[in-house]
């Protein structure tokens, strides 16, 4: 008989394209898409939103479920009293170093997982339960790996949330001095029309598109490009930044350019990984052929790696040991 996992997310989730969406990664990538493929693993699941969770508890809903999992936490939230009585184990899901701050609910937690091993660390000298790293898995279909002659100047490409868009702007110093290597830049963001285009006046003799995102707009700027420009900021935040961008553009069929960070071995025969990406980029152009057939091992690696089957996996070896089960190779603790 499948066992029932409660899903709370935060905020209500937005239908697109016939389908349950949320604007944030993390929750697309840890528990929408992963979620359906766990079925056949025998855990079927209910979404539950943050705000809902007090009538969860009233009407039974959360009572009938063996095993919670909690997703992105949001602060000013008062999870303890509700979870504190609760007789199901909890998975505590970090995708960034806010959930560090939950004291209480971190407590309470059977298992931690994270989204980097940076995290993972992180996590492992806040706390004494258990915890796992799980990737974040890639999302849309596989792109045409790139291919051709080594083009006179790059298409690059940068897309997150506007919020983070400041390692990009850092390094407008280094792009300045790439500017015969860069024909064009499209930046894809939430809110993209209020993104000052002053920012960019250091590359002036480069072509800057803003674009709006979405998961479509995002494929059709990968596709449009040679290569994805993923700096990262220094400190704890660096740390704790999960690598979904640097496989989503290796899904993509595009040459990824990313700073050096926690976990990087991984990627590091199929991406260039350096923090100064005027190297980088010079670095695929002068072996240009040696980085398409890097790419092309690189994306076959990550649907190996990162789809969503593959995920679904790990995580249910997670909810295993949450469990206590005994068809997983894990040590029970809590």
């Amino acid at each position: 008989m499948p066992l029932q996992v409660a899903y709370i997310v935060p905020s209500p989730l937005q239908k697109l394209e016939g389908r349950v969406f949320s604007s944030i990664a993390s929750i697309r990538l840890r528990c929408l898409l992963i979620a359906p493929e766990l079925v056949t693993l025998g855990y079927n699941g209910v979404l539950i939103y943050e705000s809902d969770l007090s009538n969860a508890v009233s009407d039974g809903r959360l009572e009938k479920c063996d095993l919670i999992v909690i997703y992105k936490p949001q602060r000013n939230f008062d999870y303890f009293s509700i979870f504190k009585s609760v007789r199901q184990p909890i998975v505590l899901d970090m995708c960034d170093e806010s959930t560090l701050q939950h004291d209480d609910l971190v407590s309470l937690a059977t298992v931690v997982t994270t989204s980097s091993p940076g995290l993972a660390r992180l996590a492992r000298d806040g706390t004494d339960c258990t915890v796992r790293f799980v990737p974040d898995c890639i999302e849309g279909e596989r792109g045409q790996a790139l291919s051709g002659e080594k083009p006179e100047g790059l298409n690059a490409v940068w897309f997150g949330f506007r919020k983070n868009i400041g390692p990009l702007l850092s390094r407008i110093g280094c792009f300045a001095r790439s500017a015969h290597m860069i024909r064009r830049l499209e930046v894809v963001t939430d809110n993209a029309a209020s993104v000052s285009t002053e920012a960019f006046s250091g590359i002036a003799n480069t072509e800057l598109v803003l674009s709006e995102w979405s998961p479509k707009s995002q494929a059709e700027a990968l596709s449009r490009s040679h290569v994805s420009l993923l700096p990262r900021e220094f400190g704890i935040t660096r740390v704790a930044r999960s690598a979904n961008r640097l496989q989503q553009c290796l899904w993509a069929g595009r040459l990824p350019v990313s700073s050096r960070f926690e976990g990087d071995k991984r990627f590091s025969d199929y991406a260039v990984i350096t923090n100064d990406l005027h190297v980088g980029l010079a670095e695929i152009l002068d072996d240009w052929e040696g980085a398409l057939e890097r790419l092309r091992k690189g994306q076959v690696w990550t649907a190996s790696n990162f789809s969503p089957p593959a995920l679904a996996v790990l995580w249910s070896d997670v909810f295993a040991l949450a469990l206590g089960r005994s068809d997983t190779g894990y040590a029970v603790a809590r």
